[in-house]
């Protein structure tokens, strides 16, 4: 999957984690509580793209987290 929203998935994880790296371990491996435990990856996997890049944008504006 390396749709315009991955990207920007990545794009947003790479700034607030701080690396290329480190937003591919995220992505891969963070359960994420708002969403029931799922990873990145597994929201993606089940269409939830736009759900993950706006809670990113929220993160990034300090709304959550």
């Amino acid at each position: 999957m390396h749709s315009h929203n991955h990207h920007l998935i990545l794009k947003a994880a790479e700034q607030l984690c701080g690396s290329r790296q480190q937003a591919h371990a995220w992505y891969h491996h963070e359960k994420i509580a708002t969403f029931g435990g799922a990873t990145p990856h597994q929201l993606v996997d089940n269409g939830r793209e736009a759900d993950l890049l706006r809670y990113l944008q929220s993160l990034q504006g300090g709304a959550a987290g």
